[in-house]
């Protein structure tokens, strides 16, 4: 009503008639029509919000009555309406999946009841909040009839009927899984933060721009910094120290390219001025296939290369000594076996012949056995090799036998002298294969791994021989042959046993272990 009377009797017969707000004609007329128009948009708010109730009131009345009770009670969200007291005037059927009660049972109780214990404080308050207009969701935990509890989200609007605040209406969802999921997730972080925090081992994270996002104790520790406060922000891609070993241009390629780099060794300066040997391992950070940054694992092996270094020096000393010494003895024993000479010249005796004869079989074998040191102290100095079975094979020189090698496109992962391992089978195959006319070379995939298969067609081994063939000191000739095969594959794994039948030839099986071999 606008009028310019200023009779309250007036205003009071227009509101009880029906009017929704009584505004005199005094003031100026824009500040009259500002009020008007402010006073016209509340109205329409609540008549708005008052149809709205209606309907959301008449649709789930007329769902409890009509609808199955299976839907009703299969619906997400329970609607409930609050008087001005806070007291339950109606919820929906529904209300019993989430916690256990009939609508009845609900109605006429204070929601507050209905609310844990150490959630009830500031549920009042925010229940003043949703009367006076807000809307804001809140979350809490709803006691259930069996008085357990549920999580549950809540928003709701005030409720205006014919004008007038009569209370409020609200959905209530039940987000008790997300809520469990959010606190395994949180557990989660907090185990691996715990994990990293106390790894032995120096642990970085980095954006895709390079920049620091994490580090832990222990890499602090590694890299010689007062504290992670005092850590300068260093970029991992830009700063140059970084930049001039080749780390920065590593972790680019790891970013950009999505895979991660084999572990590396290097010595560093760090910013602190603490100079260590480091190992790093780069491995890139991906958020659904994009690549969002890197991992950095970082260890000080400093220890570990004084340790090589002291080996390898104490390695060549004793090579340089045990060089010397079979030297020297080799001399003596040309001197020994020069004078057996003269000896024999100057013998007549058929008694003095037969011993001359067995001190130069002893000298003989001294010498051999001088001069497989020098072959069995060369095991396992440098390291193991990828190393194609058709460039070892094609490293017999001379072969008097002809050779066939059926899968050449094979590396193994061996000891570089395992190129002693075929011409020692090859020698065998000259010296024992009587009337052999030919080497094949083949391979067979197993479960164990990959067999490569030596083969002649000589007489093959005797049963009793098999693995006597095998130990040091056995043959004819010097008998290191075999047994140094052996213990060159074992370096790496890598087993040899003789399987062939006797009469058919034999049959030497070369079995490589799963990942000591690939096909190229």
């Amino acid at each position: 009503m606008f009028t310019g009377k200023g009779c309250e009797d007036v205003a009071i017969d227009a509101l009880n008639s029906g009017a929704d707000f009584y505004i005199r004609k005094e003031g100026s007329p824009e500040q009259q029509f500002a009020e008007i128009g402010n006073t016209i948009k509340r109205a329409v708010a609540g008549r708005r919000a008052e149809e709205a109730f209606k309907k959301n009131e008449e649709l789930y009345q007329w769902l409890s009555v009509n609808a199955p009770p299976e839907i009703v009670e299969n619906l997400n969200e329970v609607f409930y309406v609050l008087d001005k007291n806070a007291t339950v005037t109606y919820v929906s059927p529904n209300i019993k999946s989430i916690g256990g009660y009939p609508a009845s049972a609900v109605i006429g109780r204070s929601y507050v009841d209905l609310v844990h214990p150490a959630d009830r404080t500031g549920r009042l308050l925010q229940f003043g909040s949703s009367l006076a207009g807000s809307n804001e969701a809140t979350e809490y935990r709803f006691l259930k009839a069996d008085g357990g509890a549920v999580w549950v989200k809540t928003a709701a609007r005030p409720i205006l009927r014919e004008g007038r605040l009569i209370g409020i209406q609200g959905i209530l969802t039940d987000i008790t899984s997300l809520k469990t999921m959010e606190e395994a997730l949180r557990e989660s972080e907090e185990q691996y933060r715990d994990l990293a925090e106390n790894a032995p081992i120096g642990i970085l994270t980095c954006d895709i721009e390079g920049c620091i996002t994490y580090i832990n104790q222990r890499g602090l520790d590694l890299l010689g910094a007062p504290g992670e406060e005092e850590a300068p922000p260093a970029n991992l891609l830009t700063f140059p120290p970084l930049v001039q070993n080749g780390f920065s241009g590593l972790l680019r390629k790891a970013m950009e390219s999505g895979i991660s780099i084999p572990p590396l060794d290097g010595e560093y300066c760090s910013s602190w001025g603490k100079k260590a040997h480091y190992r790093i391992h780069i491995s890139p950070i991906a958020n659904q296939e994009t690549v969002t940054g890197a991992r950095i694992i970082l260890d000080n092996i400093s220890e570990q290369k004084r340790s090589e270094i002291a080996l390898n020096n104490a390695n060549k000393k004793l090579q340089l000594l045990s060089e010397i010494t079979r030297h020297d003895i080799l001399n003596q024993i040309m001197v020994v076996q020069g004078f057996l000479q003269f000896v024999e010249k100057m013998s007549v005796d058929a008694v003095q012949a037969g011993y001359l004869g067995k001190v130069k079989c002893a000298a003989a074998a001294i010498r051999r056995q001088i001069e497989f040191t020098r072959e069995y102290e060369r095991l396992g100095v440098k390291e193991p090799a990828w190393l194609s079975l058709g460039g070892l094979i094609g490293k017999i020189v001379d072969a008097p036998i002809p050779i066939r090698c059926d899968r050449p496109g094979v590396s193994i992962y061996a000891d570089p002298m395992v190129e002693r391992v075929f011409s020692n089978l090859m020698d065998n195959t000259v010296r024992h294969a009587e009337g052999a006319t030919a080497v094949h070379v083949w391979c067979s995939k197993t479960e164990s791994g990959l067999l490569i298969l030596w083969e002649d067609d000589g007489p093959g081994v005797p049963e009793d021989q098999k693995e006597r063939i095998f130990e040091r000191g056995c043959g004819t000739n010097s008998g290191f042959g075999l047994f140094l095969a052996r213990e060159i594959l074992e370096i790496t794994g890598i087993g040899i046993t003789e399987a062939g039948r006797p009469g058919k030839g034999a049959r030497f099986e070369i079995l490589v272990p799963e990942g000591g071999y690939r096909f190229i």
